[in-house]
């Protein structure tokens, strides 16, 4: 008859964690300029992507009457452009 081993007996290597003790601690650092620097741009960038979006959807209408475009035409056109700029603006970027 065959046995098998319990691996109940065996030792298991200790780690950091089922230790419960920490590693070194290392004291958080305060943000650089550049850190705030980057933060600003993109808030600046995030504000003025979303009044463009509004501005564009307030217009809707007059270039509908202007153009004489149907609210599917519209629609098309303003997708059309949408991903197009995304998309250069994602090539340009390197994103």
């Amino acid at each position: 008859m065959m046995r098998f081993r319990s691996n109940a007996n065996r030792s298991v290597p200790q780690t950091a964690a089922s230790t419960g003790v920490d590693g070194p601690t290392i004291a958080p650092q305060k943000p650089g300029s550049r850190a705030w620097y980057a933060v600003w741009l993109l808030l600046a960038l995030y504000v003025l992507s979303f009044f463009g979006r509004q501005i564009i959807s307030l217009m809707v209408d007059p270039l509908e009457k202007s153009l004489g475009l149907t609210e599917v035409q519209m629609g098309l056109l303003i997708g059309f452009s949408f991903t197009l700029l995304f998309t250069l603006g994602g090539i340009v970027s390197g994103g």
